[in-house]
This record gives C-alpha cells, sequence and structure tokens, in this order.
C-alpha cells in the first residue's frame, strides 16, 4: 500500500475483518442478478418466437438488471442457491435514483414450485435496499425469483437491480454494498473450487486483461471494479503467456497472488530474460510490484495504481498483491523467444511464469502517428521524456525545436496563444525554433463557449492578428463543455484544427450531428479530463482514433501530469483533481503507473491499426467499405492486426 499511516492501518483493519476465524452464527446468500439470468441480453434485443421473448423489455448483463422508463413488459427468471434449512430474509439492491424517481415491478418467490411472496417495489423507496419478504426452506434446494413489469405501473426512470441478499438472521439489515463477512471455511472452498490443494500456501493466475485492477475484497467478481480471484481453475505450478509482437514493442502481464495462509508471506522474483537458443536479450523482462493506492475515502476505493521497484513482495494474510511483469522487444530480430520469471520463498510452492514471445520482422512505424497530447509537459530531465515519448505521447506542449523534435521523436507541437498584440513576435518566435508550418498549430486562448461573436471576440481577434502575420499558420480551438452548436459555427471560419472536448463527440444530443458537419471538415482530436481511475486510453480512446470519422488525427488528456502540490499526494490524501495519470517522480527516475502502461499499448494497437489502413491505401476511416477491415481496424488485438500485416 502507498497511503499515509493512518489510512494504511484503516484500510489493513478493515480488510481483515472482511474473513472471519469463527462460524458466522447465520447463513446469508448474496446473488448478483444480472450475472444468473439465462439469455440475458446487453441491448434487449429478444427473437419472437424464443423462449427469451418474455424477457420483453429487461436487459442487462453482469452487475445489473435494467428495464427502461414508461410501462414496459417482460418477465426474468433467477435461481438462488439455498444450501442451509431456515427462514430466509429476502432483501434487495436498487439504484440511489429510486429514492427520487419511480421505478416500479414485481418479484415472486418460489420454493418448490409454491409462491412465498409477492413484492411490488413502487413509489420512491426510502432506501436503496427493500426488504421484499421472507422465504422459508426446509431442506437444501434453488428458489426462484421472477421480476416482472407487466401490471407493475409507469417508471419515470430505469428499472435497475443489482443484488440479493438472503439471510436466516432478522437483525441483519444489508448496507452499501459491503457483504456480510466469508468464514476461513467459506474462503477455503473458493480456493479448492479454484485449484488449489489442501496444502498450498498460494494461488497464482495471470490476469486475461492486465489492466483490469486486483481488487483487496475478498468477494470481488466480473461485476466488481476489480478481480479478486482467478475465473478458471488453476491446475500445475506453471503459468504460460504467449505473444506475438512487433520489434521495438512492449506488453504487460499482471499476476495476481492470494495468500491462503493467515500469516504474511514474504515472496522472491527472479526474472529470466528472453532468450532464443544461446542467445539471451538483457532488459527485455522486468517486474514491479503493483502498489494500492486509495482514490476516494471509503474502503472499496483502493486500487493497484503506481508499479514500483521492490526486492521481494510480501503478501498479506488471507488476501491479494499483484507484481507487474513488462516485456519488451527492443532490438531483438524476428524470431521465437521465451523467458521466465520465478517466485519462491520460504515454506512455499515455487511458480514459474513462462512467457513465449514471437516477434514479427517489422515495427510499428505508421506513416501518420496517431497523435496523443497529455497537455501538460513530462517532469524535466532527459530520462523523462524518453519515457513520455516511448509511452506514446508524441504532442509537445510549448517551444520546442525542429532538432529537438527529431531527437526525441515529437509529432506535433501545439503552442499556446494568448494576445492579439503580441502576434508577429509570436509567429516570428515560432520561425526561430524552425518549424515547418504541418509541425504544430496554435490553439488560442483555452475552452472558448462564447454564443455570439461579441462573447468569442478574444478569441476571434488573437487568430486574425496571427493570419495578418501568416496566414498558413494552423489555428486551433478547443471549444469546452459550455460550448455550443453557435460557438462552432462562429469560429469555424478561423479554425484549422479542432479539439472539441468529448461531450461534443461521443452523445448523439446537443446538436452534435451538425457539430460534426463543421469540425470533421479539417484535421480534429478530442480532448478528456480524467483523474486517476481512468477509462481514456481505451474506449473511448486512443485505441478507437483510427475509426473515428472524418481525419480524426489524435486524443488530448487534460491533464496527463498534473500535480497540485506533490504526485505522491495522490497517494497520502487521494486528491481527486490529480491527474497523475503518467510517470511519477523518483530518485531512480520514472516510476510508471498502470494508465502509464495502458496508454503505451494503446498506443501501439492504435497505430497498427493505422498500418492496416495505410495499406489499404485509404486517407480515412470513412473510406474503408469492407465491413472485416472495419472491424479489424476498430476492435482488432495487436496478434489480429500483426497477422494481418504480416500476411499483406
Amino acid at each position: 500500500m502507498v497511503a499515509n499511516p493512518v489510512r494504511a492501518k484503516r484500510q489493513i483493519d478493515t480488510l481483515t475483518s472482511d474473513i472471519s476465524k469463527k462460524p458466522l452464527g447465520y447463513h446469508y446468500v448474496w446473488h448478483d442478478v444480472g450475472s444468473n439470468i439465462e439469455g440475458l441480453r446487453e441491448d434487449g434485443r429478444y427473437e419472437k418466437g424464443s423462449k427469451y421473448e418474455k424477457y420483453g423489455g429487461w436487459y442487462g448483463g453482469p452487475g445489473r438488471l435494467i428495464a427502461g422508463y414508461g410501462s414496459p413488459r417482460g418477465t426474468v427468471s433467477t435461481e438462488v442457491d439455498i444450501k442451509a434449512p431456515g427462514t430466509y430474509q429476502c432483501w434487495i439492491l436498487s439504484d440511489r435514483t429510486n429514492l427520487s424517481y419511480t421505478a416500479p415491478y414485481f418479484c415472486k418467490a418460489y420454493v418448490d414450485g409454491q409462491e412465498q411472496f409477492t413484492y411490488h417495489h413502487k413509489d420512491k423507496i426510502p432506501n436503496i435496499w427493500m426488504k421484499m419478504g421472507e422465504i422459508k426452506v426446509s431442506k437444501p434446494t434453488k428458489v426462484r425469483f421472477d421480476f416482472i413489469l407487466d401490471g407493475a405501473g409507469a417508471g419515470s426512470t430505469y428499472r435497475r437491480i443489482y443484488k440479493l441478499f438472503l439471510v436466516d438472521n432478522p437483525e441483519i439489515i444489508p448496507e452499501g454494498t459491503v457483504q456480510p463477512p466469508w468464514t476461513i471455511e467459506m474462503y477455503r472452498e473458493k480456493a479448492k473450487q479454484l485449484g488449489a490443494k489442501p496444502d498450498d500456501k498460494l494461488l497464482v493466475w495471470l490476469q486475461e486483461n492486465p489492466f483490469r485492477r486486483l481488487s483487496q475484497e475478498v468477494w470481488a467478481d466480473k461485476t466488481s471494479a476489480g478481480d479478486s480471484w482467478p475465473y478458471e481453475i488453476q491446475r500445475g505450478n506453471t503459468r504460460i503467456k504467449d505473444f506475438v509482437m512487433t520489434q521495438d514493442m512492449y506488453n504487460s502481464v499482471s499476476v495476481g497472488i492470494r495468500n491462503l495462509t493467515e500469516n504474511p508471506v514474504k515472496l522472491n522474483v527472479k526474472v529470466e530474460p528472453l532468450k532464443s537458443g544461446d542467445r539471451n536479450f538483457p532488459d527485455t523482462v522486468q517486474w514491479r510490484v503493483q502498489a494500492f493506492i486509495p482514490y476516494g475515502r471509503h474502503r472499496q476505493n483502493w486500487t493497484p495504481f503506481f508499479l514500483l521497484r521492490r526486492p521481494d513482495i510480501t503478501v498479506p494474510p488471507l488476501n491479494v498483491a499483484g507484481i507487474w511483469i513488462t516485456v519488451n522487444t527492443k532490438g531483438i530480430p524476428p524470431g521465437n523467444y521465451s523467458g521466465r520469471v520465478k517466485i519462491s520463498g520460504k515454506n512455499v510452492e515455487s511458480y514459474e511464469i513462462v512467457l513465449n514471445v514471437k516477434v514479427s520482422d517489422f515495427k510499428i512505424n505508421p506513416k501518420k502517428a496517431v497523435l496523443v497530447d497529455g497537455w501538460t509537459r513530462p517532469h524535466e530531465g532527459e530520462a523523462y521524456i524518453n519515457d513520455f515519448v516511448e509511452h506514446g505521447m508524441n504532442v509537445w506542449p510549448g517551444d520546442i525545436t525542429k532538432k529537438d523534435m527529431e531527437k526525441y521523436g515529437i509529432k506535433m507541437v501545439r503552442l499556446s496563444a494568448w494576445s492579439a498584440n503580441r502576434a508577429k513576435e509570436f509567429v516570428d518566435h515560432i520561425k526561430q525554433l524552425g518549424l515547418d508550418y504541418q509541425d504544430y498549430f496554435v490553439g488560442v486562448l483555452d475552452e472558448p463557449g462564447g454564443k455570439t461573436e461579441t462573447e468569442l471576440k478574444p478569441f476571434i481577434d488573437i487568430a486574425k492578428a496571427i493570419k495578418e502575420v501568416d496566414p498558413n499558420v494552423r489555428i486551433s480551438f478547443n471549444p469546452g463543455e459550455a460550448a455550443s452548436l453557435a460557438t462552432f459555427q462562429i469560429l469555424a471560419p478561423y479554425c484549422d484544427f479542432w479539439v472539441p472536448y468529448s461531450l461534443h463527440v461521443f452523445s448523439p444530443y446537443y446538436d452534435n450531428p451538425k457539430k460534426k458537419e463543421i469540425y470533421l471538415k479539417k484535421p480534429w482530436m478530442w480532448y478528456t479530463t480524467p483523474c486517476l481511475w481512468d477509462k481514456t486510453a481505451r474506449e473511448p480512446g486512443i485505441r478507437i482514433v483510427p475509426s473515428q470519422p472524418g481525419n480524426c488525427v489524435g486524443v488530448a488528456f487534460f491533464a496527463l501530469n498534473y500535480p497540485w502540490r506533490d504526485q505522491w499526494d495522490t497517494a497520502y490524501e487521494h486528491i481527486r483533481d490529480a491527474s497523475t495519470m503518467g510517470h511519477v517522480m523518483s530518485r531512480h527516475g520514472p516510476v510508471p503507473t498502470i494508465i502509464w502502461e495502458e496508454i503505451r499499448q494503446a498506443s501501439q494497437t492504435a497505430n497498427l491499426a493505422m498500418m492496416v489502413r495505410e495499406k489499404l491505401g485509404v486517407e480515412t476511416f470513412d473510406q474503408v467499405t469492407d465491413p472485416e477491415m472495419q472491424t479489424l481496424i476498430k476492435e482488432g488485438t495487436d496478434e489480429q492486426l500483426i497477422k494481418w500485416l504480416q500476411s499483406h
């Protein structure tokens, strides 16, 4: 953990209480509704004549069962496995929105085909947890719950159903999303189900998606913010990861390690680099510890974020830790390679992770790379600049010479103009930097939102002044959240390079179709305002740039590296506005974060997709007509893109 000692101790104490070393004295079932309805669809489209047609207006998936406004119809069912006989209180978790808006439905409970109760969820509810009724079971059985829209009444918001909680102690009242504790027996049974043998001290697995975080909560699953256990049975002590990569490429592996004992376990990690025959390639495999930090006040707002150098790793009692493996193919010729990571400790079983890497005979080098703008500069020092560019950040904010652009691999420069009176001085300075017109664009002021020429006059005056000095300078505007269609219309005659806020790009509302008619005619990229728990590397973000309409050239973050005081305050004080997404300063040089690694890999994938576009001979995604190629460019994995490029 990375946090102040008081907060870290509080989290440790909280997590320790998640597992009871004594019998609970009651039985309960925590049941995710959306995960346990056969045939439930995300889009709610059920074929006529199928057994799922009766679902009607219900839709959703893991973590949620949803129905819309008004008076939709339909019925879905889920079964809850009850192992211990008794009388159970049945609670249901709804959305906080239901405290203010109605979302009616019926829920009927059946035991052995006999109806136990009918609950009518109607009107505004006083709590997100509502007690529906009670059931009596005389033997282990499955209890069926039907969720019925027909005749329940018109809703003024979405029906959102999350969890069922059945407990045979009437004094227990659920709160929030925190489950009652597991017992040691429940914990060991979970480990056994996933392949752990009675004498095993550890459960080690490779996460399918390294960027889906680990969770310290023992009951975390696919409906949670992170993973706490593997989803498949783990056999043996060897884990294998296969990669198809290009030359000079990076990939990541997240290793989850769960301690099955009641004592901390200290582990050593030994790395062997990639090798082929007798040839070794040093520094091609590296490992770090995933450090959990708070990004909010609540127990569930701890996430692995920083990737720290450590001589070893300690796994907490009955909890989880993670190591992060980075594989790179810098300077490696095409061919097949393997590397190994060995995990061992005193009085615990050892594990080996085998990394098989097939290196293709080309590098990721599109003619027009996807632009990734962090809006702020990296930390001072060449090590930080190189790390910045190596992670896909190729737009430089502010002054840089043409010589340094070429030295570091910068693809675009974003300059800022703040005064009309200094236009000539500003343009002369650009010429002194040696930049060509296509090397840069000039952002005028920041986030225009005015709706009249008078309100936008400061922006227009600066743009006009610069154009009068040199009409070839590319002017850019970044319409902010307050911008309207009028903002775009008024600024359009002066704009050569658009950078609208994401609100104007991905929503079908706010006159966005008409705005697109304006900005799609020019080079454009959009910007976002992510903080910490970031979603913009993949969706929507860097990866989807190649499949955007018009001449979409990239995406911008505000701000990639924006500490208010010191970046480590993010861990100590969980400052939510500190967008510490990139590398962090230390006396040993750049310290990466998980999102920093995701940005690099999303950039790699996006640039592979751009290479596919270039192979097809098209300038924009709009010109791609083959549906299979559209899907490949939009959604293709690294392996799929590399294999296509190798064969064409």
